[in-house]
């Protein structure tokens, strides 16, 4: 995978992360949002798994 790409996308699940668990701290509707946060988590593990 193009370097530029996978940076990228780091960058963009670490966001996603941390805006995830941000709207946890503020609202009612976890269940969505306990779900965005396993698909970001898994996507760094992919990433990880790919770098290695």
């Amino acid at each position: 995978m193009d370097e530029k790409l996978k940076q990228a996308i780091r960058d963009l699940s670490s966001r996603l992360l941390s805006y995830a668990q941000t709207i946890i701290g503020c609202n009612g509707a976890k269940d969505e949002y306990y779900q965005l946060i396993a698909c970001c988590q898994m996507l760094k593990t992919l990433l990880t798994m790919e770098e290695e």
